[in-house]
């Protein structure tokens, strides 16, 4: 039996693997997707060749959280296809191990941000995953569209960095200072408390001004990407 993969957006066609080669050192462009596979095959004693593609609505390039998407969306769909009912919680967990199998390294935030979608409250690893209510301060068409409504504008800077690398940087900076480190963590723990609170409160004014404050520290991290 053999795995088949086209995935346009990363120019990759007609990929084919042995579920033998499961094991193997993949190519980056399908690592992720044939490791998800792999990790669901084993939880569930499957075997079975498959013919997989994917699409996406804007180009991996672009970083946001293109690789833990893809993730989510082949254990959801495995799951379809083979009829196993999977709660969030356990594609959750299936697709933050397959992300810490391939990076060694991830919060598992923009997981929990493709299983759950809109505005959640998160604590690192899932020990707390939790949906807000959230409401826009008014709507123009009289009328609530979800996120979509919500006054926040997301930016592209052009400029793309690996998640795994830049936590393994800021990890070798925290074990030369950790007191130092320890002091940026707790404040930007206490900015999260604070802009949960906003959120729920539909004060967007002071959930901006936190998120700038939250920026500033992020700037003390001697690492890259920081735009």
């Amino acid at each position: 039996d053999k795995i088949l993969i086209d995935a346009p957006e990363m120019k990759i066609s007609d990929f084919s693997l042995s579920l033998a080669d499961l094991d193997r050192e993949q190519p980056k462009e399908v690592r992720f997707v044939l490791e998800a596979v792999k990790n669901f095959f084993r939880k569930y004693n499957i075997e079975s060749g498959l013919k997989i593609k994917t699409e996406s609505q804007f180009s991996a390039e672009y970083g946001f959280g293109s690789s833990s998407a893809v993730t989510v969306c082949t254990i959801k769909a495995l799951a379809e296809l083979f009829e196993i009912k999977v709660e969030e919680k356990e594609i959750f967990d299936l697709a933050y191990k397959t992300v810490l199998d391939i990076q060694g390294v991830g919060s598992g935030f923009d997981i929990a941000a493709a299983i759950y979608g809109g505005v959640i409250y998160f604590v690192t690893g899932g020990k707390i995953i939790e949906p807000l209510t959230v409401h826009p301060v008014k709507s123009l068409r009289g009328k609530f569209n979800g996120v979509k409504d919500i006054p926040l504008i997301v930016g592209y800077t052009g400029v793309k960095a690996s998640t795994s690398e830049i936590v393994k940087q800021v990890k070798a900076e925290m074990e030369k200072n950790p007191e130092y480190y320890e002091r940026l963590y707790d404040d930007i723990s206490q900015i999260v408390e604070k802009a949960k609170i906003a959120m729920e409160n539909s004060n967007w004014q002071e959930a901006g001004k936190l998120m700038s404050e939250n920026q500033e520290i992020l700037k003390k991290f001697k690492a890259p990407s920081v735009e």
